[in-house]
């Protein structure tokens, strides 16, 4: 019986000989298919992202002109001619700039308004205020004389208005002051 089991034993061991050599060289020829296949992957993948990007990267830019030119056009519209008032609390000042380039500030309490009026040049984001008259308005009557006198004001435009900045335009009777820029609308 020991023979037998020997041989038995034997041949167990020949099957998984030649099942290890035949998984060796199947593994071997297999590895070689894998190889290629992972580089046909990650070439594909490589390929892919490529494109994904390329495809991002165009519409980024799209997406970029679109919303430069519909921020141009918000721009056009959006124009600092026009009457921009600013509530004080007891006062309210008025900035009223025409295109054909004149232009008033005033400063209503109750039922005083001070006055400034002259011409202005507008430029990028920046105004000269030229002044050659100063009066005031009660009720029905006005008082003017001339004078002369220059402004400097900045303005960007807001959400619900526009911020003008300068200290050359006087404090109203309420104290607020307009250095630090204030919200007309």
């Amino acid at each position: 019986m020991p023979v037998k089991n020997r041989r038995g034993g034997l041949k167990k061991a020949a099957v998984v000989f030649l099942i290890s050599v035949a998984c060796l060289l199947y593994a071997e020829d297999d590895s070689s298919t894998l190889d290629k296949a992972w580089d046909d992957f990650t070439s594909a993948g490589k390929t892919a992202v490529q494109e994904a990007g390329d495809f991002f990267s165009e519409a980024g830019k799209k997406v970029g002109e679109e919303l430069s030119e519909a921020g141009q056009e918000q721009e056009k519209e959006r124009s600092v001619y026009g009457k921009w008032k600013y509530d004080g609390g007891k006062t309210v000042t008025t900035i009223n700039i025409e295109e054909d380039g004149t232009m008033e500030v005033s400063q209503r309490q109750g039922m005083t308004t001070s006055f400034w009026r002259g011409t202005c040049d507008v430029s990028g984001s920046s105004i000269s205020f030229k002044y050659t008259e100063t009066g005031t308005r009660e009720f029905l009557s006005e008082k003017t004389e001339v004078s002369s006198g220059r402004w400097k004001i900045r303005y960007s435009f807001a959400e619900d208005g526009i911020m003008f900045y300068s200290g050359d335009i006087p404090k109203d009777s309420s104290g607020n002051g307009f250095s630090d820029g204030r919200l007309f609308e």
